[in-house]
């Protein structure tokens, strides 16, 4: 999207990775699982623009806001649900 390293969003998300999810059950398995896959799903997606445009606005705006007001478990859940709906359509990735 083009935002820099240190926006916003950016920093609100790793606030969340390296302290409530972190310390919630699923957190360890969840963050390892990014950095196993993330790389590979960043490049499949990388030119398809609509995509990128859709996962910016439908969620991670969602999540960060979600993260602003303490609401941690929807943001998580929004997380999970991208990432099974990116698992999925691009199998070839991860």
């Amino acid at each position: 999207m083009g935002r820099a390293d240190d926006c916003f969003e950016l920093r609100t998300l790793r606030a969340f990775r390296d302290g409530w999810l972190a310390s919630h059950p699923e957190g360890h398995g969840k963050i390892a699982e990014y950095y196993r896959i993330a790389p590979a799903l960043a490049r499949a997606i990388e030119s398809d623009y609509a995509l990128l445009d859709h996962l910016y606005w439908g969620t991670i705006l969602p999540c960060v806001a979600a993260i602003r007001l303490g609401a941690n478990g929807l943001a998580f859940r929004l997380y999970v649900r991208m990432v099974r709906r990116l698992r999925n359509d691009y199998p070839q990735a991860v």
